[in-house]
């Protein structure tokens, strides 16, 4: 017998390096942010309610309903009639820290978030392979092609090494410290993916080369930060958002944030995730991650300080 309301939390995410590089067999190395989407669920008539965006739509009739995310719809009719799930008895509301489209792993988070959810009400019993493997396939319908990165650290916690090949890997490191800044610019990861496969189809050869920098950078990283060697570890940073400019996923608003983030003393910046928009992330120590703040805000930048590497969700 269940507890009303049931609530349940999925985190954020960040790539730190190798974004596209990971989808052509290279790793990247991630982390689960602190911020994510909490979900609650009590007996109802299949309302879900978004809190942050003030929206509401009826399960039973989704065809019919308004989304702010379209592909949210097309996640919902998917497990609905995955697990045959009679959508009329509860109501559900979902709240997200963190900014839609902003490359922190805000679809993946609300689709663990979600199916932990219905996990608990509708007694499904899944097993934590069984939920990753249906959360994989939401983000298939958020992204078209996605590397399994964003819902393994999301499911895992912590700070890993993730490769499409061998899955995730957990890395015992001392927490530090980062800057978050928001670029107002929306980012779509289907689009940005889809780009990097077209330029290597028309360009095969320079862009592997870039594709194996950006790997050689995440393997000076990983071990960079196995030592808690953050100059190194900015300096990784740095070279690989170099790299992704190079690829054409970059974009001037993100550009503008780590160049200010270097100027106000970050020890690295560079993009996190797709590209074309969303956030940046800076690598800071603590007693400068305010200033870093500070000058976003002062230039008309949102952001925030959060600390990576505190265990899992």
């Amino acid at each position: 017998m269940n507890l009303w309301p049931v609530q349940t939390h999925a985190s954020g995410k960040v790539v730190l390096l190798g974004e596209h590089a990971v989808l052509f067999g290279a790793k990247a190395l991630c982390a689960a942010l602190p911020l994510g989407v909490s979900v609650s669920a009590c007996l109802g008539t299949g309302k879900i309610v978004f809190l942050e965006q003030q929206q509401s739509l009826d399960w039973n009739l989704l065809t019919h309903s308004p989304c702010f995310e379209p592909r949210l719809s097309d996640v919902l009719t998917l497990l609905q009639k995955m697990f045959d799930l009679d959508t009329s008895r509860f109501d559900f509301e979902i709240s997200c820290a963190l900014p839609w489209a902003g490359g922190l792993g805000s679809s993946a988070a609300i689709s663990v978030a979600f199916v932990r959810c219905l996990n608990v009400v509708y007694n499904l019993h899944l097993t934590t392979e069984q939920l990753a493997d249906v959360v994989h396939r939401c983000e298939q319908l958020f992204h078209g092609r996605a590397s399994g990165i964003d819902h393994q650290i999301i499911l895992q916690g912590g700070v890993g090494l993730f490769s499409i090949t061998q899955g995730l890997v957990g890395l015992n490191i001392e927490p530090f410290h980062v800057c978050i800044g928001l670029s107002g610019q929306r980012k779509n990861t289907a689009i940005c993916v889809e780009q990097v496969r077209t330029q290597y189809m028309k360009q095969p050869k320079k862009t592997q080369e870039l594709l194996n920098a950006i790997d050689h950078e995440v393997s000076l990283a990983t071990r960079a930060l196995l030592k808690h060697d953050l100059i190194t570890l900015g300096q990784c940073m740095n070279r690989n958002h170099e790299y992704l400019c190079t690829l054409g996923v970059s974009h001037e608003r993100l550009n503008q944030l780590c160049a200010l983030a270097l100027n106000a003393g970050a020890l690295g910046a560079k993009l996190t995730g797709a590209g074309r928009g969303g956030c940046v992330i800076a690598l800071t120590t603590q007693t400068q991650a305010p200033h870093v703040l500070s000058t976003w805000n002062q230039h008309g930048f949102e952001g925030f300080i959060t600390q990576l590497g505190f265990g899992n969700t």
